[in-house]
């Protein structure tokens, strides 16, 4: 992953289930291990976005809840400006 600061850091995931335009599953394989799992509905305004992270451990997510929260947002901030991006475009 390339960092907005010009810096590298190690991120290596892998799909582990896709449902064609319904469900991405991804585990997170370096540093903090989870599961990604990512869920699209139909809706009339739109689509649904389902978004959840399964971590090995309580403990675990525990500590790295706030940093996760964060990066969420930031992640769905992203996709949001995507979606209009894509909406202008047409």
């Amino acid at each position: 992953m390339h960092g907005p600061d010009g810096k590298d850091y190690p991120n290596e995931s892998r799909f582990t289930r896709i449902e064609a335009d319904n469900v991405f599953e991804i585990e997170h394989l370096s540093g903090h291990h989870f599961i990604l799992t990512i869920e699209l509905q139909p809706k009339a305004s739109g689509t649904e976005v389902k978004w959840c992270q399964t971590f090995d451990t309580i403990e675990h997510y525990q500590r790295i809840a706030e940093f996760v929260a964060s990066a969420n947002e930031q992640n769905l901030e992203r996709l949001a400006a995507e979606v209009q991006r894509g909406k202008n475009a047409a």
